[in-house]
């Protein structure tokens, strides 16, 4: 994982003290069960059902409920809620970006969403287009079992971070927990830049490995403490932006290119994505959907619908999850 252990429980159910920094997502999987076995939230929630699509009840301008309907084995079934809460995730729609010629592409290609194990790399020139945390563990990953690897992050560059900064930086707590921080000293915008570019310039040449060295805030991130070793050993290169994509390759935006590549990989994010919300001129774009504080439809009259984790946040999405379902339960 790449967000701490203090950062990434919830508020009710802290880590034992003997849990590592950082879990592995075995460690953190392990945590929800026991979450949920603690809480007996497993009698709560009905298991193998699919929801179909829920609207709005005859009698939402007075009551605000909504009908639910869904699926059991096959078999179809409705009910009428006082409040929808969805909780639905925001990794479910992958994003492909529009690159002309991946149709004739003769090798291998897949989003993050559909990888696996790492074995797939093996003796392969690999090529990841993404600029994220999904695209740099892939790289790490197919480091150890590739012939070359190749990352281009397109024309918005990363900045490189480490879970835990160098003692040289005099902060030997994990990196979100410092931005946090940082963040609650209401420090001068300039000077908290400052604080951040130099903390994570320690670490590495930002602008040697084609990092982003300034505005911590404002882009994306990669949060891996190998990558470096990787693109210092020449095992991971990165390359252009690429526009087009060839029979057994890829040309980049200066009109080079790379020949011989097997696997194309695309670490490129996902879509906001809730099909079984069809009330009209609201949900039908969920890009376009407007959220106060990322929770409320504004166009709804009432607050009985919310949303939850559909939100970016810098630092444990876990956190932030659980502070909109307080939220929403209060107002409710």
């Amino acid at each position: 994982m790449n967000t701490s252990k203090e950062m990434s429980c919830f508020s009710d159910y802290p880590f034992p003290p003997s849990t590592p920094p950082f879990l592995t997502h075995e460690a953190f999987m392990t945590y929800l069960e026991s979450y949920v076995e603690n809480f007996k939230l497993r009698d709560y929630v009905k298991f193998e059902t699919e929801v179909t699509e829920v609207v709005k009840h005859d009698t939402y301008e007075t009551t605000g409920k909504w009908i639910v309907k869904y699926k059991v084995k096959g078999v179809a079934y409705e009910e009428v809620y006082d409040a929808v809460m969805v909780c639905s995730g925001q990794f479910r729609q992958v994003f492909l970006p529009d690159i002309p010629g991946l149709d004739k592409f003769r090798g291998v290609w897949f989003h993050t969403k559909n990888y696996r194990k790492p074995d797939v790399f093996r003796n392969k020139r690999v090529v990841i287009i993404g600029n994220s945390n999904s695209a740099g563990d892939l790289a790490v990953d197919a480091a150890h079992y590739a012939k070359k690897v190749y990352i281009s992050y397109g024309r918005h560059k990363p900045m490189l971070l480490k879970r835990i900064p160098p003692r040289v930086t005099f902060i030997d707590t994990p990196y979100d927990m410092n931005l946090r921080r940082f963040s609650n000293l209401y420090l001068p915008n300039i000077l908290l830049r400052k604080i951040t570019d130099y903390s994570s310039d320690v670490f590495v040449d930002q602008e040697n490995y084609g990092f982003r060295k300034k505005n911590l805030y404002n882009g994306p991130l990669i949060i891996n403490d190998e990558f470096p070793f990787h693109l210092a050993t020449g095992k991971v290169s990165v390359i252009p932006a690429v526009t087009s994509i060839l029979e057994s390759g890829v040309l980049f935006e200066d009109g080079s290119k790379l020949d011989e590549i097997d696997i194309i990989v695309f670490a490129t994010g996902f879509r906001h994505s809730y099909p079984f919300l069809k009330e009209e001129g609201i949900f039908e774009s969920a890009e376009t959907c407007k959220l106060y504080k990322w929770v409320w439809p504004v166009e709804l009259p009432h607050p009985t619908l919310s949303f939850h984790g559909f939100i970016g946040v810098l630092g444990s999405r876990v956190m932030a999850s659980e502070l909109q379902a307080q939220w929403a339960a209060q107002v409710g």
